[in-house]
């Protein structure tokens, strides 16, 4: 019988407790509040209130009622987003403290006056305040990786000229109104050139380098489904595959495995076709083994469009390099490359995605303009050139572009070297 009872009283307990709400609680509400109610062995309803940003407030009063009302006048005056609860009746709560919230005012007058708050996800304001809000002069700092904002504040918003510097970098002066950024007075683009990294130096790779291809021969004619980037309107085009005949080769080399040219039907015969799979045959030879491993096949149109390249194959127009651009062709076939054998947004997996753009959050840094244009479709590719450049060709690249890819791209590199990559026909260091 008494294990019963015993019984009776735990399960009386247990499900009295678990009525109480869990909530979370900034760290004075209990030293300061509930602790001096419990002093001083008060029976007053405590109502509490945690906004959207981490503060709190609090109301007390010796009814339910009053206790809300007075809650409710606070957290008004602060301008509070949350709803008041009661946490707690003398010595009794009524809501369950399981996270206590590091937050509050931990400096200074952060009611009028100037003090440091912090939140509970990290973030913290040092600053003027009035009437409790961020309103004067301040520095915020977003732990979340969103930067640091300096400049001028209004009712917790910025509001005024401002320097927001963010995660990567970047350093914007603007007019902001009521925390948005309505004028732009200056920016500055943290990237070492000022085009695409294809077009710094043209000696990176050269005509003459060793290629390991040894011969084409032709296959078929056969009718394709695949693209022609003649038909894209902008960047911004939807792709979509065309109908289109080509002559299909079988492209080999030392060592490793052939793939094909498909060369679009266009140049009229075999001959002419042969000479254009011959021409780009050498220059994939020429390129290190670990960004060929993964090419199944070239395509080779006519036309000035941009390259382009991955899953599995990349799409080359031959008058895209001609005249002066003609001495940048190795080094555009290396970044189209790129794309086809580490870009994880073809499935790779070659690179590790989250290392990589934690390196690029590091660094704070771009290659160039077009990787700060266009980070998470072009960094990677605009990158690894330079990383070859530096650590292959280094008497081919001047001394001061050395100096600077490696100082501001350090941890791309570092990553880079790490993977301990095949790079042959050329002898690389690490």
């Amino acid at each position: 019988m008494r294990s019963l009872f015993s019984l009776f009283i735990l399960f009386l307990l247990f499900f009295g407790n678990s009525n109480a709400e869990n909530q979370q609680i900034c760290d004075w509400i209990i030293d300061e509040v509930y602790a001096d109610l419990s002093k001083q062995d008060s029976e007053d309803h405590l109502f509490v209130v945690v906004g959207n940003d981490g503060r709190c407030e609090y109301g007390r009063g010796s009814e339910k009622q009053d206790g809300f009302n007075d809650c409710e006048k606070h957290r008004k005056e602060k301008g509070i987003n949350g709803e008041c609860k009661l946490f707690a009746v003398g010595k009794k709560k009524i809501l369950e403290n399981k996270t206590v919230l590091k937050t509050g005012c931990v400096e200074g007058n952060c009611i009028n006056g100037k003090g440091t708050f912090k939140w509970p996800n990290g973030d913290r304001y040092e600053g003027d305040w009035a009437n409790s809000q961020r309103t004067g002069q301040g520095k915020y700092f977003y732990n979340d990786g969103g930067g640091i904002y300096t400049g001028e504040w209004k009712n917790n918003n910025r509001h005024g000229e401002g320097i927001m510097i963010w995660n990567d970098g970047v350093k914007e002066v603007a007019i902001w109104e009521m925390d948005k950024s309505v004028k732009t007075i200056s920016i500055s683009k943290n990237f070492i050139f000022n085009k695409a990294s294809t077009f710094i130096d043209s000696d990176i790779i050269k005509k003459n380098d060793p290629s390991i291809f040894k011969e084409v021969v032709f296959i078929e004619k056969k009718k394709l489904l695949d693209f022609d980037k003649r038909t894209f309107k902008n960047r911004n085009s939807k792709w979509e595959k065309i109908d289109f005949s080509v002559f299909v080769y079988k492209a080999s080399f030392e060592n490793t495995d052939d793939i094909l040219i498909k060369v679009n039907d266009e140049f009229k015969d075999l001959k002419k076709a042969e000479k254009q799979a011959i021409k780009f045959g050498k220059i994939f030879g020429q390129m290190p083994a670990f960004l060929r491993k993964k090419v199944k096949y070239l395509i080779i149109h006519k036309g000035n469009p941009s390259w382009a390249g991955g899953n599995g194959y990349a799409i080359i127009h031959t008058n895209t390099f001609i005249k002066e651009n003609r001495k940048y062709i190795e080094e555009s076939m290396f970044h189209e490359l790129v794309h086809i054998s580490l870009d994880w947004h073809w499935g790779t997996k070659s690179i590790e995605e989250d290392m990589w753009l934690n390196a690029i959050s590091t660094d704070k840094y771009y290659v160039s303009d077009y990787a700060w244009e266009y980070p998470n479709r072009e960094d990677l590719a605009e990158t690894v050139l330079w990383w070859y450049a530096s650590r292959c060709k280094e008497d081919r690249i001047s001394k001061k572009n050395y100096e600077k890819v490696n100082k501001f791209l350090f941890n791309r590199f570092k990553y880079l070297d790490e993977q301990n990559y095949e790079t042959h026909p050329s002898n690389c260091k690490n």
